[in-house]
């Protein structure tokens, strides 16, 4: 019963997404300026998905809200906020101001079960995707190549995960990719000498799931901070925020967000 129920969730969810989609495509980031709503919204990149479900979730709360949406790279959006034709910017980028709310999409670092490593440095981590470290000799292991496992393309996740790793070299090779999460995983689970990184969510008993820094992915660490392969979404407002651009603030880090999250595997940063 409950699949049942997270499928027609689902289903509800990418509707609502596809409507909002319908209209985001029509308008350039040139044009949201003449488009009378209570909060526009210019994502920058990513997490259209989390803003969707929030307005559908937001539209039940509060129906005299409006929002719209449009797309636009990070330069542009900012630029829009700071002229006041926008009223919240969505970002992963790093930004010069803090932001109104932040958002955290956890991913792991992952072995295959015969691999001893049980923990890796962000910054050991890094070097492996940048191509610095190649051969497991450099972390103290056996002398073989680094089989890494990473994304092909453009996916949410992978943007989301080369913002916290930066972007690879071009010389790099890599061994093996997949497009999503859940098969970087089950390449790990064949490959002895595989390692990769993905969503949280994605975890099977198939792979090792490692410590970053000496610390394990539960929800307080994600959450404090203290585990650190995490991805940010920014929300971004202007020096005087409308009182609707509050609402929506404020009703992201309410009790009746918090199925969203859920959801999709995200957490509120305190």
């Amino acid at each position: 019963m409950k699949n049942i129920q997270k499928i027609a969730l689902f289903i509800l969810f990418s509707i609502f997404s596809l409507s909002l989609f319908a209209d985001l495509k029509q308008n350039t980031a040139e044009e949201f300026n003449n488009i009378k709503s209570s909060v526009r919204i210019v994502s920058a990149t990513v997490a259209d998905e989390f803003v969707n479900m929030a307005a559908q979730q937001l539209s039940e709360v509060h129906k005299d809200i409006k929002l719209k949406m449009t797309k636009a790279t990070t330069a542009d959006a900012l630029r829009l906020l700071e002229q006041g034709k926008a009223d919240i910017v969505v970002t992963i980028a790093p930004a010069k101001q803090a932001p109104a709310l932040c958002v955290l999409k956890p991913f792991v670092a992952a072995v295959n079960k015969m691999s001893p490593l049980r923990d890796i440095s962000l910054t050991r981590l890094r070097r492996i995707y940048s191509g610095q470290y190649t051969k497991w000799t450099q972390l103290g292991g056996k002398p073989s190549s680094i089989r890494l496992v990473n994304y092909k393309g453009d996916s949410e996740e992978a943007v989301m995960l080369r913002s916290i790793m930066g972007k690879s070299q071009d010389k790099l090779t890599f061994t093996a990719q997949a497009d999503f999460g859940r098969g970087i995983c089950a390449m790990i689970a064949v490959f002895p000498d595989a390692i990769g990184c993905f969503p949280l969510e994605y975890v099977t008993r198939q792979v090792q799931v490692i410590k970053i820094g000496g610390v394990y992915p539960g929800p307080k660490a994600i959450v404090s901070g203290r585990y650190k392969l995490v991805a940010e979404i920014k929300l971004l407002t202007g020096k005087n925020p409308s009182k609707d651009t509050k609402k929506f603030i404020e009703f992201l880090k309410s009790k009746q967000a918090q199925k969203i999250y859920h959801y999709l595997s995200l957490y509120l940063k305190k």
